[in-house]
């Protein structure tokens, strides 16, 4: 039986053939045998080339082209009034342009950008659009104060033009994104030459001084985390601490030498232990929260899982996340899963790219590193 050709294979399959002309492409890993690569490449109907493709090429770039491919010929938003083009650059992101374009071109509408024919430029009586255009303008205006200034005078003639009606008429979207990179590093220039200079003559009295406590205004606690997290990232090899960076599982006795040691030393007391096993459901949790988890341990882990099928660009995209994630932060729990990072990868969370299978092994796997933190 042949497999479905992967979308990835698609893509590359499609970028390939763009890229040599009168080559064709077709698929060759029809999972009859084990190894086999995925493309074979023909000229003249002679084959000439093989290409394996990997899950792990640029994800980012893999799902931007299945979100626009998959949508058809059009984009329809019922949101929108107009018809827009919109050009996507190569580094952007499906699930930001997903949420973010349509309310983005709604805005766009309302102010009036999509109609630049009927632009009113009198600044007397500016409304919708006009408004911003007229703000720009003498943004502009006030940059031609300052050719002095390099950076101004290299955009002189561009100051000029959008100062003129001409330019808003026909207006792009394209030249508005233009206009903002070219303009937004001139703005400190204005910044800075309009802050009015205060002078004072006043002489201070010193009165009678007052002692104040402060000592509710840093969080004592707060204090006893930071510098616990420098101590254990310090301290990497000792014994409890090297437990819980490595995922080993860690006994009650190394805990309690750990807490001893943090106490001895200064860095904190029994009341902030205390706090921090009710916090955070166990000393052992607390500490690996703080010092988190080695990346090799972290990938161990998780080898059985990733050993056990073959991945998709995004599934493996996000799996590097929950292995970040355990760098950073020791620990996942499972609510975690959905929300950011891991939803601005998939929306609905794991559900969305793994079975229900892969789920449950999944979130196993995470509950067993953090058991791991707790004393037996």
């Amino acid at each position: 039986m042949i497999r479905d050709a992967r979308p990835e294979d698609t893509w590359a399959a499609d970028c390939i053939a763009g890229a040599l002309p009168g080559t064709r492409v077709e698929q060759h890993d029809d999972g009859s045998l084990p190894g086999m690569h995925d493309l074979d490449l023909y000229r003249a109907d002679v084959r000439f080339g093989a290409c394996e493709v990997t899950s792990i090429a640029d994800p980012g770039s893999l799902a931007l082209w299945r979100g626009l491919n998959g949508r058809g010929e059009v984009w329809e938003e019922p949101g929108l009034t107009g018809c827009w083009w919109v050009h996507v650059g190569p580094d952007c992101r499906f699930n930001r342009l997903r949420a973010e374009l349509p309310a983005f071109l709604a805005d766009l509408e309302q102010r009036g950008i999509d109609r630049p024919g009927s632009l009113n430029t009198d600044p007397e009586t500016p409304t919708g659009f006009t408004t911003l255009v007229v703000k720009v303008r003498g943004v502009a205006s006030h940059l031609e104060d300052y050719p002095g200034v390099p950076a101004v005078a290299a955009q002189a003639l561009f100051i000029a033009d959008i100062q003129n009606d001409e330019w808003w008429l026909d207006l792009k979207l394209a030249w508005l994104e233009d206009l903002r990179l070219r303009l937004r590093p001139l703005i400190p220039f204005i910044l800075k030459a309009k802050q009015a200079v205060l002078y004072t003559d006043f002489t201070d009295v010193i009165g009678v001084g007052t002692e104040i406590d402060l000592s509710g205004v840093v969080d004592s606690f707060e204090k006893f985390r930071r510098k616990t997290r420098h101590y254990l990232r310090e301290h990497l090899g000792e014994a409890a601490v090297a437990k819980l960076h490595t995922n080993r599982p860690i006994s009650l006795a190394d805990l309690e030498a750990l807490k001893s040691v943090l106490v001895s030393s200064g860095l904190g007391t029994t009341d902030d232990i205390t706090r921090a096993e009710a916090e955070a459901g166990g000393f052992g949790l607390f500490a690996r929260s703080l010092v988190g988890l080695d990346r090799a341990a972290a990938k161990a882990a998780l080898s059985d899982f990733l050993d056990a099928t073959r991945f998709s660009a995004d599934q493996i995209h996000f799996i590097d996340v929950v292995v970040d994630h355990l760098v950073d932060h020791g620990l996942i729990e499972t609510r975690r899963f959905y929300e950011s990072p891991f939803t601005d990868i998939s929306p609905t969370g794991p559900d969305e790219l793994f079975g229900a299978e892969q789920v449950d092994r999944l979130l196993a796997i995470t509950e067993d590193i953090r058991r791991n933190a707790q004393a037996a």
